[in-house]
């Protein structure tokens, strides 16, 4: 499936004109943005962007689940 993708650095200026002015809102947001980071660092760029974490909104709003993990989560809020 990623034997085509483009490198990083092929995306990268993109990336950056997309998310201008943008929050990152992922499941685990802090892992994805720490991946940005990453690639972005080793291009010489400082990315920063504001995120919204679902695992930690969720931990917040429904509480004593035993699993955040996506999955699990939806399951649990009869999401299919």
């Amino acid at each position: 499936m990623l034997r085509n993708a483009p490198e990083f650095f092929e995306v990268a200026k993109r990336i950056v004109e997309i998310t201008n002015e943008c929050e990152l809102a992922a499941h685990n947001a802090k892992f994805d943005h720490r991946i940005l980071k990453l690639e972005f660092s080793r291009l010489g760029f400082q990315f920063q962007l504001k995120s919204l974490c679902t695992v930690e909104l969720s931990k917040k709003l429904i509480h004593a689940l035993p699993s955040y993990i996506l999955g699990k989560l939806v399951r649990s809020l009869g999401i299919p």
